[in-house]
């Protein structure tokens, strides 16, 4: 693990914080030092909050709440401050487009009402998935959405008090509805989600998991929060499990669209470096398995797709390695006889080696490194041949995409070019998958990258007019075995 701490005389503050989450306050004898005594622990064992040390005069700072992945972490394990953070960014868009959307009469209010549901509410309910719901929570999350439907709607606290208009009201007349309403929807399609993963994957593990203690007292829970959010979407708490195996079904059931999940192939496991029918301490390579470096080349890499930039692939193909495929020793292996092979990215659909890129960039060099390494194999050795093929990648988008535990966003066609290439490569070998960091003066990442570099300024018939030179050259190589095995 990376940590970055404050230097001894440096005014920069640390990068890397700790987050102190404390235990219920009736864990301690005195709450407000957080004291350990607990379960025949001395009383002088207390906890403390300072800048902890960690070498060289360096430290790193205790802190009472951070943030992580956009959410706000809290030392009692509340949601309450990622709340409230999450209702400041919400009231800065919303103010920033009070005048000129919200308050505008020149607007019609559907419009208003769709600017804020995709602005303001996708700003404040950002992580609402993970949110353990209180009544207090609630009511401030309630306060501020009914506060901006009354903006949008026209009206201020004087009407409302004046002519005793209800929230009722106003939510009917403008097409909304309460802020839980939102809530749910997002919390049990995750909730789903989650509850369909493989048994594999350490969300479904906690799901259903548990702590083999009696509690103290009666805590807000997450899972408390999903069983009122089901009462709320008219889902039976009590037989919510079939429902939810169903993906069309629950969606239909909490009222959002059915969009069908991405499959992931089961074959590999969710760290994308191979099988899991293979534990990971016995993916060895034999001198026999081959290993392959791949990389892609883009100079620039920016606006790629109006730039039109020139991208290329490159990868090495090496046998004789051995060792765990997480560091194998390959640095005295040796590439296979054509094992160097290399190429630009083709965008031109016409073309007779395009495999689905719309455009050049790092990313599409990568993913095309890839397949061409497993077509390469594919076309090299027949079915029979029971070799391993280990790819070691430095873009991990590359190599995720290709065993399908990621969806490409852009790039479809060629993302499943690839997929299809690998599917079709595992039917009959085992295919590791593992990272070498990029630029790190690995011998043969190196020289992938060269060759990627090739790739790049080569011309696009280069890759084809090598093949049909190595064709020519097997059969005057052949035919003059052939002459002299006939003349002895």
């Amino acid at each position: 693990m990376e940590a970055h701490s404050k230097e001894p005389t440096g005014i920069k503050e640390s990068k890397s914080v700790l987050l102190f989450v404390a235990a219920y306050d009736s864990r301690y004898t005195d709450p407000t030092n957080y004291d350990a005594h607990v379960r025949g622990r001395s009383t002088d064992d207390y906890i403390s909050l300072g800048r902890v040390p960690v070498g060289n005069g360096h430290s790193i700072p205790v802190v009472e709440s951070a943030k992580y992945l956009g959410s706000i972490l809290s030392r009692d394990g509340t949601d309450k401050a990622d709340v409230e953070a999450r209702i400041a960014s919400a009231s800065k868009v919303f103010g920033a487009l009070r005048k000129i959307i919200f308050c505008n009469g020149d607007i019609n209010i559907d419009t208003r009402v769709a600017i804020y549901l995709t602005s303001v509410v996708n700003v404040l309910l950002f992580g609402c998935e993970c949110w353990t719901l209180t009544s207090d929570l609630t009511r401030m999350l309630n306060s501020f959405h009914r506060r901006c439907c009354r903006t949008l709607f026209g009206i201020s606290m004087w009407h409302v008090e004046a002519y005793h208009i209800t929230t009722a009201t106003v939510l009917k007349e403008i097409g909304l509805q309460e802020i839980t309403h939102f809530i749910s929807k997002r919390a049990l399609a995750w909730f789903g989600k989650v509850y369909r993963m493989p048994w594999n994957r350490l969300p479904r593990k906690l799901l259903t998991c548990w702590v083999h203690e009696p509690r103290r007292g009666q805590p807000a829970s997450w899972g408390k929060s999903i069983l009122k959010l089901m009462d709320l979407a008219g889902i039976d708490s009590n037989n919510w499990s079939q429902l939810a195996s169903d993906n069309a079904a629950w969606c239909d059931a909490i009222g959002v669209k059915f969009k069908p999940e991405l499959q992931i192939d089961c074959t590999s496991d969710s760290d994308g470096c191979g099988p899991i029918s293979i534990p990971h301490d016995q993916r060895i390579l034999t001198g026999k398995d081959l290993v392959a470096y791949t990389d892609g080349s883009c100079i620039g890499n920016s606006h790629v797709r109006k730039n039109q930039l020139k991208a290329g692939w490159g990868g090495v193909i090496l046998h004789r390695a051995k060792g765990h495929i997480d560091n194998p020793d390959d640095l005295n292996a040796r590439i296979i006889d054509q094992g160097k092979i290399w190429g630009p990215v083709i965008i031109d659909t016409t073309h007779p080696s395009f495999i689905g890129a719309t455009h050049g960039s790092n990313n599409t060099g990568e993913l095309s490194a890839i397949g061409e390494v497993l077509r390469w194999v594919n076309e090299r050795f027949d079915n029979n041949d029971s070799r391993s093929v280990l790819i070691r990648y430095d873009s991990k988008y590359a190599a995720m995409v290709a065993q399908k535990l990621w969806s490409a966003k852009s790039n479809i066609q060629l993302a499943r070019t690839v997929q299809l290439l690998y599917t079709e490569t595992s039917k009959h070998r085992t295919v590791y998958f593992s990272h070498v960091k990029g630029h790190s003066n690995h011998k043969w990442n190196e020289y992938a990258d060269k060759l990627a570099n090739r790739g790049r300024n080569s011309n696009s018939n280069d890759k084809w007019q090598r093949k049909e030179r190595i064709r020519r050259a097997n059969q005057q190589r052949e035919q003059w075995l052939e002459n002299h095995l006939l003349q002895d």
